[in-house]
């Protein structure tokens, strides 16, 4: 699932930075972070769930590009 990525990446910021917004949204348990979590923390401004979210993205956007790269390759 694409979600736990966010989620994993989420849960590593909030242990270098638990004053993160992330972190009280999730009521202070780490384990209780879900992706709505971040982005909720992410709109709201908070510096750490817009890096997560930033990453997060562009992690996914290098992995959508390597596969429609593969299928390129295979049709052509």
């Amino acid at each position: 699932e694409i979600a736990t990525a966010l989620i994993r990446m989420a849960r590593e910021a909030v242990c270098e930075h638990p004053e993160s917004l992330i972190l009280s949204l999730a009521g202070g348990n780490a384990s209780a972070i879900e992706a709505k979590t971040v982005f909720d923390a992410s709109k709201a401004g908070d510096a750490v769930a817009v890096s997560v979210y930033n990453r997060f993205i562009s992690n996914l956007s290098q992995a959508v590009a390597s596969v429609v790269n593969l299928l390129g390759s295979m049709i052509g």
